[in-house]
């Protein structure tokens, strides 16, 4: 690659990282101005339920003490023989029935100021997080982790975490959606990262270190341009980053064709490419805001309008990649030529495309 060509693509990103900077810092300006985003509720209040129980155990301790006690005051009666044996047997099941209730009620209260306890508890370990581990949670209440799985089960099935979850093994806790989600685009990401880890591998023999480390990094953005896209919900700025990944990802495969080049991407990588991802995260900051001023819109909009201009630039240092490519490709039309016209097999020039 000429040395004139390189330092055209370095002033025409240069200009576009002046731009990216001064968005990135009006798109902070705006942030901090915007209202405070309210945190959504994650646990039912329990102190009706508390109060609840002890009212159980309380009513319980006295149907089970009035019970026991007529059945006692019955229990002569029904051995006296008399005429009135039926009457006191009658009385003394009676009795007995009001003992068993109340003790019902007294185990049934138990149970419910238990549960708001260890729930109480739950969430002092958390503190607050929105992420505990179940190891964490056992040594804090010496609770078994099996006891504690069953437990949260039945408590989020109740509501009492109104966003609880438990992740697919059933080793942690988590208590917001939103972090719920986030897990599971961490988990699915992973996934692929791995599967993407072996190819890469394998598409990186042969490079020297410092060339495998620029090709990684390469790709290490495209992971989290793809991330972020998901995440934002514009049609506008799916599609523009939908074509960044797309150059990058041209980039770097034509780049590993003729490992030569690929120094020369070493300030889109160490420069460039940070810089774009800052200004993709403040754009997502604004879109994460439940409220956005006209500043922060018109923020939005000059971030978008960068990306074009990002994306023009890189798709022109492409250009140049590609440019020995095509010189090769020009070279081996014309040698085809000469042996074809020295063998006597064609009368006009060769040209691809011709019919």
């Amino acid at each position: 690659m000429a040395q004139s060509d390189i330092d055209r693509i370095n002033e025409t990103i240069n200009n576009v990282a002046d731009t990216v900077n001064a968005v990135i810092d009006t798109t902070r300006r705006a942030i901090l101005n915007s209202s405070k985003r309210q945190k959504p509720t994650l646990y039912r209040k329990m102190d009706g339920e508390l109060k609840g129980g002890n009212a159980q155990k309380v009513l319980g301790g006295i149907l089970t003490g009035v019970g026991a006690f007529m059945a006692l005051l019955n229990i002569p009666g029904i051995f006296n023989g008399a005429g009135g044996a039926a009457g006191a047997v009658m009385n003394f099941v009676v009795a007995a029935v009001m003992a068993a209730v109340g003790l019902s009620n007294i185990i049934g209260g138990n149970k419910k100021t238990g549960r708001v306890k260890r729930f109480n508890s739950y969430l002092e370990a958390l503190g607050t997080k929105t992420y505990v581990t179940l190891e964490v949670l056992s040594e804090y209440t010496g609770k078994s982790v099996r006891f504690i799985v069953e437990d949260l089960q039945d408590m989020i099935a109740r509501k009492m975490f109104l966003q609880g979850h438990l992740d697919d093994q059933k080793t942690s806790l988590i208590t917001s959606d939103e972090t719920y989600k986030d897990y599971r685009r961490a988990a699915a990401i992973q996934k692929v990262k791995a599967e993407q880890e072996m190819v890469k591998a394998e598409s990186l023999k042969g490079l020297s270190p410092e060339a495998r480390d620029i090709v990684r990094r390469g790709e290490d953005y495209i992971m989290k341009i793809q991330q972020i896209n998901a995440e934002l919900p514009g049609e506008v700025i799916t599609l523009k980053l939908q074509k960044l990944e797309s150059v990058i990802r041209r980039i770097l495969e034509e780049a590993k064709e003729k490992p030569e080049n690929i120094m020369d991407l070493r300030k889109l990588m160490n420069y460039y490419l940070p810089t774009t991802w800052k200004l993709l995260q403040a754009y997502k900051d604004i879109e994460d805001e439940p409220v956005k001023t006209p500043q922060m819109l018109e923020t939005q909009k000059n971030v978008e309008t960068t990306i074009d201009t990002v994306n023009d630039a890189f798709e022109s240092l492409l250009d140049q990649l590609f440019r020995d490519t095509a010189w090769d490709i020009s070279s081996d039309i014309s040698v085809l030529n000469s042996m074809l016209t020295q063998e006597g097999l064609k009368d006009n020039d060769f040209q691809v495309g011709q019919k």
